[in-house]
Order: structure tokens, then C-alpha cells, then sequence
């Protein structure tokens, strides 16, 4: 949390300080190349820019670039370990205006410590308890009788159930005050189908289970909230369009424009097949997808130093089923900067810092944790449209052990020990040779030849010429030999 906020005051002194900053004009002769995001874990793929932060430049009209990339990165609660491969098209429309497109065409989740996760302690969840595979003890709302809507202790071993987990669960879903509705039998007290997690228990002297640590209110990954595996996959979750827009001068040192996106969740709980993904942790399955604006700004410090920033937020919606919200999500903001150091036209160097900031109103998240992701990596460009790059990527904000520095870890909580992540990433695609303006230089004029070299004013009124004739032409043609000088980069 303080990291992130951190990183979020950061950038907003950054584009101060970009928009402040004497910068150098850029040169027809650039070695800097351009190639799409990679994105993922935050930031929307495809628009111009690093890994994941959109910098001040657009493909020129015409221009384009297809991407595919492999990047790892991890997220907690849950210690998850997160791998998407990402495929982006992005295209010029005008020399400021670029589209793009995007979709996750495979993605897996590992979950290392599902038991922090409520996704693992819904009715169809099972996991490994005294040798064998149970139903985990959790923390919902009651359905029926003397419990109806108190919290009520669950223990282990419940039957096991499937989506839609009604009628055999007790209690009706309804729709609650809040975005999301109630589930009696199943879900946690603050309104949500995810139930509280307990971690542990003991049994008190009449010989019934009860619980030591425990939360009444659910823990979730936002972008995967119903996962139940510990490692699942997905293909083709989700499709995201939008426009990259530059709103000032391509030649000025200092670029800024905004980036708008919709994104849209191809799996949804309307029914059994659906839910199963979202379990497999394909996507949240928001029901109208997500809507995100970001704006971005660099500036050229030096031939060899490029600084970038981008402030985002994303507007999002809830997966339902039968018009009913499973989770109000949360909405993000986004904060991220970086800088990169283009070596010559072959190779440039890229650091970036992001933070994603979970706000809004939303379902409470017991162990929320807000990423913040260090990466550092370096692009290969054998030629301007066509190039190759790899990147170290590190959630810096990790539930690891140092989180509970100022608190003990709770019992039974299994703190995260694994932040290393990377990127890969290949891009192909058309780019205009660099065409500087043409030098308005004076002519040089090697020779000159003249039709004729003699004008002969007509005679006064009344007389006529001494030889009887009038050569009345006063017109004389020149042509020149003359050499142009173009200047070609």
C-alpha cells in the first residue's frame, strides 16, 4: 500500500517535471525505433510504447505492427503466479491517431497458497486436509432457520457441490443494497457469492470444530476472484480496442496525448461452462467489460535518454448471474513510469516502474494486496520494422514475509515467496523510411540559351522601317541548365 501510493505521488511530480524540463528537439535521424506494449497485469497491450508504459510517440499514417509476446508476472493474495501470452495489432491512422487491438490467446494461474484465496472454499472446492481432499471450513451467511442472514461458521467437510450451487445449498440468492447480491449458504456476510476464509481451527471440549483464524469477509485475486484450481488454463479470454492519440507536434521534444480502451470478457457465470473458466482463472468475467483512459507524456532529455509516464484509470463491471452481481469489482488506477536509453538504432535499454491501485467502492478483499512491478529489459531492433525483446519483471510489493514487519503472520497463513517474473515479446511490421524536408537552395544555373538576343521597338505613327519590314515579336525565350539538391536521410 505505501509503495504504491508512493509510486502514484512519484509520477505525478514526473509529468510535472516532464512538462518542465528542458528537452531536446527531435532529429529526423532518431535512433530511437518504436514497437508495441506488451501490457498485462495492469496496462492495457498494443498502443506504442515500452513493456508496459505507453510513451509520447504514434506510428505515423499507414504504419503498422503485429505482436506476440510470453510474460510471467505475480499477484497476491494467493501468491499467484500469472502467464499470459498476449497478441496485439496496431495500426496508423493518421500521424497522430493510432488504433489497436489485442486479445490473450492463452493464459495459465498458479496458485501457491490456495488456502488464502475464498475462490478455494465455494461448494465445489476441495483441497488436501488431514491426507485427504475436503471441503475447507469457511465463514458465510446462513440460509435457513434459527441462521438466516447471521454469520455462521461452516465446517469442514461440507458436500460438494456444483455451479449454480442452487437449490441443493440452502437459501435464494437476491440482490443485495450494494452492486453485489446476497448468498446465503454460500457466500461471505458483506453481500458476495465468495465466502470468509478460516485458515485454522481446533476443537473445543465438546468436540466440535471451531475456528482460530479466520475473516468474515472474502480474499480474492480482482482479476481472477473465482479461481478454485491451483493451476488452470484458458485461451482466448478477453479482446481490447482503442485509439492512441499524440495531441501535439511529432517533432517536439515533449509528447503527450491519451490512450482510451474498452475491454471485453469472452467468459461469463451465466452458466456451468462458463463459471468453470472463471475458475480456471481466465478473467473476472465482468458482464460489460471495462472501460480504461489513460493519459501519457515523454519527453527526449538527450539523444540517448527518453523519459515516460502514464496516470490511467479503469472503469469496470461485475460478472453476473440471472442479473445478479457475484462481486463488485474494483475500479483501478494506474501509475507508472520509466525511462530508456536508446543506444543507437539496433539497441535500446528500458526501466519501468508500475503501480496498480486497487479504489472505488467495492467488495471488501481481507488480504489485498496492490502490485507495484519493477521491470528491466532491453529491445533489439534488426531493423526498424521488425524487432526482439526480454525484460526481468518483479511484483516489489509482494505479501511476503516483510509485509507483517509491524504484526505476526497469522496462523495458517502461507506468506508469498516468489516475485520473479519476465517478458518476452516479437514484432513485425511496416514502418515509412525517414524522410527529412527538402533544402530550399538557390539554382545553379550552369548555361543559358536565348531565342533571340534583339527587341525592335515598332516605328512612330505615319513612318515605316528604312528596310520596309517590322519584326513586332518583343518576346524572348530563356532556358537554363540548373541543379536541385534534395537532401535524403
Amino acid at each position: 500500500m505505501k509503495l504504491a501510493i508512493k509510486a502514484f505521488i512519484f509520477t505525478l511530480l514526473l509529468l510535472t517535471f516532464v512538462f518542465a524540463v528542458s528537452a531536446q528537439p527531435r532529429s529526423i535521424k532518431d535512433d530511437r525505433n518504436t514497437a508495441p506494449t506488451v501490457g498485462t497485469g495492469g496496462a492495457e497491450g498494443g498502443p506504442t510504447g515500452l513493456f508496459t508504459v505507453y510513451d509520447g510517440q504514434t506510428l505515423r499514417k499507414g504504419e503498422y505492427t503485429f505482436s506476440i509476446a510470453y510474460s510471467n508476472y505475480d499477484r497476491d493474495p494467493g501468491d499467484a503466479d500469472f502467464t499470459e501470452v498476449p497478441l496485439s495489432f496496431q495500426i496508423g491512422v493518421t500521424n497522430h491517431l493510432e488504433v489497436f487491438f489485442n486479445t490473450t490467446a492463452w493464459r495459465g494461474v498458479k496458485i501457491n497458497s490456495p488456502r488464502n484465496l475464498s475462490g478455494f472454499y465455494l461448494p465445489n472446492s476441495q483441497v488436501p486436509i488431514g491426507g485427504f481432499l475436503r471441503r475447507p471450513p469457511s465463514i458465510i451467511i446462513g440460509g435457513s432457520g434459527t441462521f438466516l442472514n447471521q454469520t455462521v461458521f461452516n465446517p469442514t467437510g461440507g458436500p460438494f457441490v456444483q455451479f449454480p450451487f442452487y437449490p441443493t445449498v440452502l437459501g435464494t440468492p437476491v440482490q443485495g443494497n450494494g452492486a453485489a447480491g446476497t448468498f446465503p449458504g454460500i457466500g461471505s456476510p458483506y453481500g458476495i457469492i465468495l465466502p470468509g476464509v478460516v485458515l485454522s481451527t481446533t476443537t473445543n471440549s465438546a468436540g466440535l470444530e471451531i475456528p482460530v483464524t479466520f475473516t468474515i469477509a472474502p480474499s480474492y485475486l480482482p482479476d481472477a476472484p473465482f479461481i478454485n484450481r491451483t493451476y488452470g488454463t484458458s485461451s482466448f479470454n478477453s479482446i481490447a480496442g482503442g485509439i492512441k492519440w499524440r495531441m501535439n507536434s511529432n517533432e517536439s521534444a515533449i509528447g503527450y496525448g491519451l490512450e482510451a480502451s474498452w475491454k471485453w470478457y469472452l467468459d461469463n457465470p451465466d452458466d456451468f461452462a462458463g463459471f468453470n473458466q472463471l475458475q480456471r482463472g481466465a478473467s473476472p468475467g465482468a458482464q460489460w467489460g471495462d472501460i480504461n483512459a489513460t493519459f501519457f507524456a515523454d519527453a527526449r532529455l538527450s539523444q540517448h535518454i527518453n523519459l515516460s509516464g502514464n496516470i490511467g484509470y479503469t472503469f469496470t463491471s461485475n460478472p453476473e448471474f440471472n442479473d445478479i452481481a457475484l462481486i463488485d469489482r474494483p475500479d483501478e488506477l494506474r501509475a507508472s513510469i520509466a525511462a530508456d536509453f536508446p543506444v543507437n538504432k539496433y539497441l535500446q535499454f528500458i526501466f519501468e516502474l508500475q503501480s496498480l491501485h486497487y479504489v472505488g467502492g467495492h467488495t471488501p478483499n481481507a488480504f489485498e494486496r496492490n502490485p507495484l512491478d519493477g521491470i528491466a529489459g532491453l529491445r533489439v531492433f534488426p531493423a526498424r520494422w521488425w524487432g526482439f525483446g526480454a525484460a526481468y519483471r518483479a511484483n516489489l510489493n509482494q505479501q511476503g514475509t516483510r509485509a507483517f514487519d509491524d504484526t505476526p503472520i497469522p496462523s495458517g497463513f502461507i506468506a508469498s515467496t516468489n516475485p520473479s517474473g519476465y517478458i518476452g515479446q516479437l514484432w513485425v511490421g511496416h514502418r515509412h523510411p525517414r524522410v527529412g524536408p527538402v533544402v530550399n537552395l538557390p539554382a545553379n544555373v550552369d548555361s543559358v540559351v536565348l531565342s533571340s538576343t534583339t527587341i525592335t521597338l515598332p516605328c512612330a505613327p505615319g513612318t515605316v522601317p528604312v528596310s520596309g519590314s517590322c519584326d513586332d515579336n518583343r518576346t524572348i525565350s530563356v532556358a537554363t541548365m540548373r541543379l536541385i539538391l534534395r537532401m535524403m536521410c
